[in-house]
């Protein structure tokens, strides 16, 4: 089977930054695209601008280097595969190897939907507040704030309004219970998303600052 390699699965002890990890997520990402048509990395980066905006209304030290990796990480095990032919998907121990620790391998695992899940989307969210990792929480919370984007939303609106709706209401609702469970008020997050959202077309060559 030939495996793609990270641009950075080379280097002798590797330690991952935020920057290298963007690149590398921009790598495995690179087939793929959003609803709107943009490049699927503009995604996870605008999931890590959220966190960046989240610092302003969370504790203190609860969104380091870790979280920012994980948050550009987040759909890489769920949506990415190691090799061209597409018959494995990037584990843990991809990511291991390229010199992440538990920690951060841990925060993209308690958001990465297993294949074999049957869990609804709200089973899905509890079980992730159940499990107590903080940081996984965060990123899930960032992310649904990035699904709620009102121009990303617009964008799935045009193509299926019905299903546009069902979804805005699903993740408004886990933004809700995430926030809670992280003892943060809903309605700051919310503003965040409304009043402070970025650009569609260009994210992922802006810096990852609020």
């Amino acid at each position: 089977m030939p495996v793609l390699k990270n641009p950075f699965s080379d280097v002798a002890d590797p330690k991952p930054n935020i920057e290298t990890t963007r690149q590398m997520a921009a790598y495995f990402h690179r087939k793929q695209e959003e609803i709107s048509g943009v490049p699927y990395i503009n995604h996870p980066v605008r999931v890590a601008q959220n966190l960046q905006k989240l610092k302003t209304i969370v504790p203190d030290g609860l969104i380091d280097d870790r979280v920012i990796m994980a948050a550009l990480m987040h759909d890489v095990m769920e949506d990415c595969y190691i090799d061209e032919a597409e018959t494995r998907k990037v584990n843990e121990d991809d990511l291991r190897s390229w010199g992440y620790d538990d920690e951060t391998i841990a925060m993209v695992k308690g958001v990465t939907n297993e294949d074999s899940a049957s869990f609804v989307y709200e089973e899905k969210i509890q079980k992730l507040i159940d499990s107590g990792n903080i940081g996984a929480m965060l990123v899930k919370l960032a992310d649904n704030m990035d699904n709620t984007h009102p121009l990303r939303a617009a964008s799935y609106a045009k193509i299926n309004p019905e299903k546009g709706e069902r979804l805005q209401a699903r993740y408004k609702a886990s933004i809700t219970a995430l926030s809670s469970a992280l003892g943060i008020n809903a309605d700051d997050v919310f503003d965040l998303v409304e009043n402070h959202y970025q650009d569609l077309n260009n994210n992922a060559t802006q810096p990852i600052s609020p």
